[in-house]
């Protein structure tokens, strides 16, 4: 398996990878509550390996009248967008214990330069309709 790491590059980004929950109408992958779901059952099912506790449970950040929570990581500067291991300073889980999909991630920006860009499939790529 190849790992794909660099600091500079994803420092300079500011993690949009990391967006894993933006809705659709942001950018974002989820059309329905329960792709949703799935999602977040799914993402971080081996959590009790990582070693750090996460910074919120999406399931009831985006549970229909708990906008209050959303508002309250916002003032903490905690993206409720972002992966719930996603803090103001960066990932809380060490690179070495975080899951494949993240450490085997390549952006679009990385990939456009790294490979010749009309093998990649644009319409799928996330990372390129976050602004």
């Amino acid at each position: 398996m190849t790992i794909f790491k660099d600091d500079l590059r994803c420092d300079k980004c500011g993690g949009k990878c990391c967006l894993i929950y933006l809705p659709v109408e942001k950018g974002g992958m989820f059309f329905s509550q329960y792709e949703f779901r799935d999602w977040c059952e799914g993402f971080h099912e081996n959590s009790y390996e990582y070693g750090v506790e996460p910074l919120f449970d999406p399931l009831q950040v985006y549970k229909l009248g708990n906008e209050w929570m959303r508002a309250d990581l916002l003032a903490k500067g905690i993206n409720p967008d972002a992966c719930q291991y996603m803090g103001p300073t960066g990932c809380l889980i060490p690179w070495e214990k975080r899951p494949t999909h993240c450490t085997d991630y390549r952006c679009y920006e990385w990939l456009i330069q790294s490979t010749d860009e009309s093998s990649i499939d644009k319409e799928h790529c996330s990372a390129q309709m976050i602004e």
